[in-house]
C-alpha cells in the first residue's frame, strides 16, 4: 500500500513484461502517457519480446502517442528481441503516417532486422500481399 506523498511504481510489469505506459502507448491513450510519464516511467523500458511504448505504438499507428514519446526522447530505433524497430513495425502494420514521424525524428531506414530485413522490405513484402488480395476479390 502506498503512504501519503508516496508516488506509485509506475514501471512495475504484467506476465508479459508489459508496463502501463506500453498499454496505454498500444491503445493511444496519450493522456495516461502523460501522466505516467510524469510520475517517472522508463520510456525505453522492454517487455518480454523486447517492445517498449513507442513499439507497441508505432505498430498500432498510434501516431499521437508515437509524437508524445519521441518528443520526450524514446529511443526510436530500439529493436525488439527479432531486432524489429518502431519504424519497422510501422511499415509492416501500414501505419505511413507514423512511419514518415519516425522518419522525420531520425529513425534509421537502415536497420536490419535478425532476418536481414529493413523497414523498406517490409513495405514491399506489405504491397505484395496486397496486390495479391486484389488479385483475388478481382476474379
Amino acid at each position: 500500500m502506498l503512504k501519503i506523498g508516496e508516488k506509485p511504481d509506475v514501471n512495475v510489469t504484467d506476465g508479459d513484461g508489459r508496463t502501463a505506459l506500453m498499454w496505454a502507448a498500444a491503445n493511444g491513450e496519450e493522456n495516461l502517457c502523460a501522466v505516467f510519464v510524469s510520475l517517472g516511467a522508463d520510456l525505453n523500458l522492454r517487455d518480454k519480446r523486447g517492445r517498449t511504448a513507442l513499439s507497441h505504438a508505432a505498430a498500432n499507428g498510434q501516431s499521437g502517442a508515437v509524437k508524445f514519446l519521441v518528443e520526450r526522447k524514446a529511443n526510436v530505433n530500439l529493436a525488439d528481441n527479432n531486432g524489429i524497430a518502431p519504424l519497422m513495425w510501422a511499415c509492416l502494420n501500414v501505419h505511413p503516417q507514423t512511419a514518415e514521424f519516425l522518419l522525420q525524428h531520425n529513425a534509421d531506414p537502415n536497420l536490419k532486422d535478425k532476418k536481414g530485413r529493413t523497414a523498406a522490405r517490409f513495405v514491399q513484402e506489405t504491397s505484395a500481399q496486397y496486390q495479391q488480395l486484389a488479385k483475388m476479390m478481382v476474379k
